[in-house]
């Protein structure tokens, strides 16, 4: 007991005497340069006219407000925004069928995404590739009615839209009908019936 007694009574008077000393050495190696310092700066600023203090103090609050109100718009902006879900292959379909109704181009992406599932099914079936499959619909091996192998054709040939409304004009010059002007009940039953 006696002993942490000395020991703190020793690390006191220790810590005294070398404040007494640092003090000392601190007042006139480190306050005094810094204090001096500072008294420049102060004298410097006092010398500037009092006009720019208010330039940049107003500058200051233009930025503030600027900043304020533009980042107040993104997180507005970002509420607005609806969370994005990944979309199910039957949301697709829903999209694609109910959209059949619009026009040509509606119809095309109807017939190149209903070529797209007809091969992965095919595929499937048989144990080839898609690649094969759809090889083997182009070559005629696959024994299908004429309107669905059409249709699927179509869909399988044309590589783009562009393509398709070449097709198309050259089908309506030679009195052909268009091979998208099909009931899709019928590919429907098809599908379900072969595979």
């Amino acid at each position: 007991m006696k002993k942490r007694v000395f020991l703190v009574v020793g690390i006191v008077l220790l810590t005294a005497i070398l404040a007494y000393v640092i003090s000392g050495f601190l007042a006139q190696y480190l306050f005094v340069p810094i204090l001096y310092v500072l008294q420049i700066i102060w004298v410097f600023v006092g010398a500037l006219p009092q006009v720019l203090w208010w330039g940049i103090l107003l500058l200051v609050l233009l930025i503030i407000a600027f900043k304020s109100l533009h980042f107040g718009y993104e997180r507005r902006v970002e509420q607005q925004k609806k969370p994005s879900f990944p979309i199910s292959r039957a949301s697709t379909w829903s999209n694609v069928i109910n959209r059949a109704g619009n026009g040509e181009y509606s119809l095309w992406l109807l017939a190149n995404e209903l070529t797209d599932f007809t091969m992965e099914l095919l595929a499937h079936r048989e144990r080839i590739s898609k690649e094969e499959a759809q090889n083997m619909l182009l070559n005629g091996a696959i024994d299908l009615p004429p309107n669905i192998k059409s249709f699927l054709l179509a869909g399988s040939e044309v590589p783009s839209f562009r393509h398709y409304a070449d097709l198309i004009s050259r089908s309506k010059t030679a009195g052909k009908p268009t091979p998208l002007k099909i009931d899709l009940y019928e590919i429907v039953e098809f599908l379900e019936s072969n595979f």
